[in-house]
């Protein structure tokens, strides 16, 4: 279907790329060539969430319990971001007729960026790739478009002619 679509020149492919600090959403058109049409990029706050961490760890010294309000403060830091990315991925989808996801595996992931580094490593253990991953591949099946990455194409969606 997709490659039919192709044929005449009218794909538009939006592209999600996850990264720790930042979602990036392309906007691209498909012809002969690939032309970039649009991109945008929503920054996650890093330094907030590691600021929450040094807080929180105080607390646990002084008070041997954790700061509740900080920890809420900190998800909501990153529920804040979820929903940002997907709004902008939802504004993307407007103009495609497909979605295409970076293939990423959470569980993965984190055994794979295991730090030594305790910034680095908090960093990585509150990333909520499972989220945006959850949240997009939704919003692109309730909007009708096609959806796929390498790892969940759907039988349905893959590429026949």
């Amino acid at each position: 279907m997709l490659r039919k679509y192709a044929r005449k020149g009218l794909l538009v492919l939006t592209v999600v790329d996850v990264n720790v600090d930042d979602v990036i959403v392309a906007l691209f058109e498909v012809r002969l060539l690939l032309h970039l049409m649009r991109t945008r990029r929503m920054w996650r706050s890093t330094g907030k969430l590691l600021f929450v961490r040094k807080v929180n760890r105080r607390s646990m010294k002084v008070y041997g319990r954790p700061a509740t309000s900080w920890l809420r403060y900190a998800k909501n830091l990153d529920n804040d971001w979820v929903n940002k990315s997907v709004a902008l991925v939802k504004r993307f989808m407007a103009r495609g007729h497909a979605v295409v996801i970076e293939d990423l595996d959470p569980e993965r992931l984190r055994e794979k960026l295991r730090s030594k580094d305790p910034e680095k490593a908090y960093i990585f253990n509150t990333w909520p790739v499972a989220k945006i991953l959850r949240r997009t591949r939704a919003v692109a099946e309730r909007a009708g478009n096609f959806w796929w990455s390498r790892r969940t194409t759907p039988a349905r969606y893959a590429l026949s002619s």
